[in-house]
């Protein structure tokens, strides 16, 4: 259908920072202006549909995600950083008599995906080797071919489908492996990869550049990328071989702990991330749910004690029974049907069990490396800041088995957002572009239909600065290291957490004693001068891009209707959307 003309309205009605969802007969746009130029896309992420219109717009033009932290390039739609996949779509702008028109196809209504930009030629006899399955492997995969790289690609992968969004698996876990694909077999097709599914590595040879698959067979390699991802972890207790104790990576996993624990007593031995997630999940199947944990409350080597006793009181609600402060001593196994029936706690006491979950954390899988590569104490990969093992210059490592720089050294970490995100780089690396810097670490975590958001990075926090009310879980925490904020946690403030991980980009996050001020950090603009460095081996994070082309009309005719605009309503408002 030929592209359709609609009126957005009155050129004042999108002062600059303004970041507006507005109806036509076409539908939803979503209308920005960064920098008094404006831009129209659709409205809604691509990631998990959130209303980009409660999102957070930077002077640079680039667009972060209210939920997720996904970020988009405004004047093309594209998608900039995980864990969104898909561009936006992009529609031409036009500045008729004062007023915005959008030109657009009635058909073109939802998100993009980043087409290849090339294909693999029987010219380019280079090939990279990709280990493992995963959504690092999968956005290394595609940047690659957005980034011109026309060489022969493999996946190796130990799982028998296609990559997956594989935080569902812990959020939801009733699902199956093609409902939570990130790209459909078409779509990997038009990547033209060579992928061998239900496959491990069990050897590389870094001077000969080659790998041996588990079935004998030897490929040769130019590039490597390491993107093998965790192992759960079993601590070596006692009573954890039984058939009902079960650790969570895999969808068989998921499925295999939901239809065991419906009307059971399920026991948790974790109280972090993974394990939280899955008591939530199973809190109204089972017939209880007991969380052990060796903190004193869940999550408080990562988000300090008030809000772990938060996240806890939340649980307690929903009818979850906790031992903090604990661990496992044993597990007693029946020794006919070996299975667990009991697990005998340090203090001493004992707690019924039908299906135990194994929540203790991932390892990076490399033991298959231990005798090709120097691994660190935790099993990790040492690379540097375009995702390169040390000491090689053909061979990358990312996702959860990667070691990167940060801040003044180095950290593991395991975010699904920061592993999609080194894939890009290293893609970039090996096809001869500039690698760009690790965007702000960002995840979250959802329970009991909480959404609770974190950017930044901070292993060592001294205090925690929290604003809102935690019995309401309306909050948003501020972890500090020697009175640096370091890192941010929000529930319920949306969107405090994406315009902090644009404060750490920018590198404008202020310090302990402006929130000890009672100021809030949506009030900082997010402008493109003063940028700080990365806390990435001390690049920066900037971005250089040129918004001066608006297709339909120059960016002068539009600049210069807003000046119009701004002589009658004034400019001022930094944001043009309700602050949560």
């Amino acid at each position: 259908m030929a592209p359709q003309r609609y009126d957005a309205g009155p050129i004042q009605d999108f002062p600059q920072g303004c970041l507006k969802e507005i109806s036509t007969t076409f539908g939803k746009f979503l209308i920005s202006n960064p920098n008094g130029t404006l831009y129209a896309t659709s409205h809604l992420c691509s990631h998990y549909k959130a209303p980009l219109s409660k999102g957070v717009l930077a002077e640079d033009g680039r667009l972060t995600c209210p939920w997720h932290g996904a970020c988009f390039n405004v004047q093309t739609g594209d998608i900039e950083d995980a864990p969104g996949l898909n561009g936006l779509a992009s529609y031409t702008t036009e500045i008729e008599n004062g007023r915005l028109v959008i030109v657009a196809d009635p058909n073109d209504k939802t998100d993009h995906p980043r087409p290849p930009f090339c294909r693999q030629t029987t010219t380019n006899p280079h090939t990279v080797i990709i280990l493992g399955g995963g959504g690092s492997s999968l956005a290394c995969i595609e940047q690659l071919r957005t980034s011109h790289y026309t060489g022969h690609i493999i996946l190796i992968s130990s799982e028998p489908y296609l990559p997956i969004d594989r935080p569902k698996l812990s959020k939801a876990m009733n699902l199956s492996a093609s409902a939570i694909a990130l790209r459909s077999e078409e779509e990997m097709k038009k990547l033209d990869v060579e992928a061998f599914y239900s496959m491990r590595c069990v050897g590389v040879d870094k001077v000969g550049k080659k790998v041996t698959l588990e079935d004998g067979r030897v490929l040769r390699f130019d590039d490597l990328v390491i993107a093998t991802g965790g192992t759960p972890f079993k601590p070596p207790i006692q009573g954890l071989n039984a058939t009902n104790v079960h650790t969570l990576r895999t969808v068989h996993d998921a499925n295999t702990i939901l239809e065991s624990s419906t009307g059971k007593n399920v026991v948790v031995m974790g109280s972090s991330f993974i394990g939280m997630e899955v008591a939530s999940v199973l809190a109204s199947r089972a017939r209880s749910i007991s969380v052990i944990g060796m903190e004193t409350v869940p999550f408080e080597r990562v988000l300090g004690v008030q809000i772990g006793q938060t996240m806890m009181k939340l649980h307690e609600s929903k009818g979850v029974t906790f031992h903090m402060s604990n661990g496992v001593e044993k597990v007693v196994v029946d020794a006919v049907t070996n299975r667990a029936t009991k697990v005998v706690l340090r203090n001493g006491a004992e707690v019924e069990v039908d299906v135990l979950v194994v929540g203790t954390g991932v390892r990076p899988a490399t033991e298959f490396l231990k005798s090709t590569f120097e691994l660190e104490r935790d099993g990790s990969i040492k690379v540097d800041h375009k995702m390169a093992v040390l000491g090689e210059n053909s061979i990358y490592a990312i996702g959860d088995v990667a070691r990167i720089p940060y801040d003044d050294g180095t950290a593991r970490i395991e975010h699904w957002n920061v592993a999609q995100n080194q894939g890009r780089i290293a893609a970039k690396s090996i096809a001869g572009k500039p690698p760009g810097d690790l965007p702000t670490p960002y995840f979250w975590t959802v329970q009991f239909g909480k959404s609770l958001r974190y950017c930044g990075h901070s292993e060592n926090f001294d205090d925690v600065l929290v604003t809102g009310d935690l019995d309401a879980l309306a909050f948003a925490a501020y972890f500090t290291e020697n009175e640096k904020i370091k890192a941010v946690a929000t529930l319920g403030k949306d969107p405090i957490a994406s315009h902090c991980a644009e404060l750490f980009r920018l590198g404008k996050m202020p310090n302990a004693s402006y929130i000890k001020q009672g100021k809030n950090p949506l009030d900082i603009p997010l402008s493109a001068n003063a940028r700080g460095s990365s806390c990435m081996s001390g690049k920066s994070h900037g971005l250089s891009r040129n918004f001066a082309k608006v297709t339909g009309a120059s960016s002068l005719q539009i600049s210069a209707g807003l000046i119009l605009a701004a002589a009658v309503i004034g400019y001022g408002a930094y944001r043009c959307t309700k602050r949560q």
